[in-house]
């Protein structure tokens, strides 16, 4: 059995703003951290297991086409 580490969201931001470059811009730190924010977002999701197959989303876009 394998033990996931939680990380806080303030870990988080350490960690982030710790990586930045010295000459990032604020704009560029928040399109990075926004990224960061969907990714994390997405990880939850995944082991919450609110996710869909391939051929499931294939076949959901498909009913979005129309002629």
């Amino acid at each position: 059995m394998t033990t996931a580490t939680r990380i806080t969201t303030k870990d988080l931001l350490i960690e982030f703003a710790s990586e930045l470059a010295d000459d990032v811009t604020l704009v560029e730190a928040l399109e990075e951290l926004q990224i960061l924010a969907a990714l994390t977002e997405a990880q939850s999701d995944s082991a919450a297991g609110r996710v869909v197959t391939h051929e499931e989303a294939s076949r959901r876009m498909e009913s979005w086409i129309t002629e």
